[in-house]
């Protein structure tokens, strides 16, 4: 479960879509999104809320992305004339009233996306996390952080294939 960052942003780029009058690309966050043409210019003030946020209706009704939403207002990365868009961006009304990194999730009554608890036939029951167990695969999504890695810095990166996982432990309860 990582964390949901929806906040104020500049403008980073604005490229000429290629396969679109009415498009753009922005690239916000080091995020790819589509927008219409000429909404944005570089360094203005937007919002970026971006793919595994749930949108109240009410909202993505206002800002006209209702039918890129996936089952519950879920944002998805979607293809708009075969250009990958991850997210989408909100222009803000009065952007003197926000300052760049603002959390505006609450505002706008945006949360985040987390999956239903699967069973596995075969594998097992699944429970909710335990308070006293340490949480190691909260894993945040390396796209809400574009200067993470510095140019030229060595990366190690590493991938579990396949298996499954499963911890186990002792709970004492007071008194036994």
């Amino acid at each position: 479960m990582s964390s949901l960052i929806v906040e104020v942003c500049n403008v980073d780029k604005v490229e000429k879509h290629p396969n679109a009058d009415r498009l753009e690309v922005l690239t916000i966050k080091g995020w790819k999104t589509c927008v219409r043409s000429d909404m944005f210019k570089p360094g203005d003030k937007c919002v970026f809320v971006p793919p595994d946020a749930v949108v109240p209706i009410e909202l993505s009704d206002k800002v006209g992305i209702t039918q890129y939403l996936g089952k519950g207002g879920r944002v998805k990365a979607a293809r708009l004339r075969g250009e990958p868009s991850y997210g989408f961006v909100m222009e803000l009304g009065s952007p003197d009233d926000f300052y760049v990194g603002q959390d505006v999730a609450e505002l706008f009554g945006i949360t985040k996306w987390e999956p239903a608890i699967s069973y596995w036939k075969g594998e097992g029951d699944v429970e909710t996390p335990h308070p006293l167990f340490h949480k190691y695969t909260d894993i945040e999504n390396f796209g809400n952080f574009p200067t993470a890695f510095i140019e030229g810095e060595d990366v190690v990166i590493t991938e579990k294939i396949h298996g499954t996982n499963c911890r186990m432990g002792i709970i004492k309860n007071e008194g036994s």
